[in-house]
């Protein structure tokens, strides 16, 4: 988001291709032979990450950026917080 805020649009690209690197690593590491259905959830989950990362690149949109980071956010505080309930419980 501030690479595109100042401009770097090249240093953008490359960020965004690295980010959609990372989100392609995971969902090629999710097993559907687990847990299909909360599988199947996460793939949507991250491949609506990579949509919005996709067009925030290809379109120097600053909305999907945003919108890719929000999303990513919610992601890791939702598992901070599983992380916290587990260390209360356990």
């Amino acid at each position: 988001v501030k690479l595109i805020e100042m401009g770097m649009i090249e240093d953008a690209h490359n960020e965004a291709c690295r980010a959609r690197e990372f989100v392609i690593e995971i969902i090629s590491a999710l097993r559907g032979d687990v847990a299909p259905e909360l599988v199947a959830s996460v793939k949507a989950y991250f491949l609506h990450v990579h949509k919005y990362l996709r067009l925030a690149d290809l379109k120097r949109d600053l909305a999907s950026a945003r919108q890719a980071v929000e999303l990513l956010d919610s992601y890791r505080e939702t598992w901070l917080q599983l992380g916290d309930q587990k260390a209360v419980a356990g």
